[in-house]
């Protein structure tokens, strides 16, 4: 009867490893939130500016050919 599974054991360490995951996403999800927030401040800011280049450009041509 050694092909005998000892569930108890699985389940003890399942439950282990999952607390260990629970506790590196709460330690690591400031970080994410952070680095994710400077993302996308920098996508703004380089819409923000691209769109004043583009109108900038047209507005030029305008008055040049205008």
């Amino acid at each position: 009867m050694k092909a005998m599974i000892n569930f108890s054991r699985i389940k003890t360490r399942l439950r282990f490893e999952l607390q260990a995951l629970k506790k590196a996403s709460r330690d690591a999800l400031p970080e994410m939130i952070k680095t994710l927030t400077n993302g996308l401040t920098f996508l703004i800011y380089a819409f923000f500016i691209s769109v004043g280049l583009v109108l900038g450009f047209f507005f030029t041509v305008g008055l040049i050919r205008g």
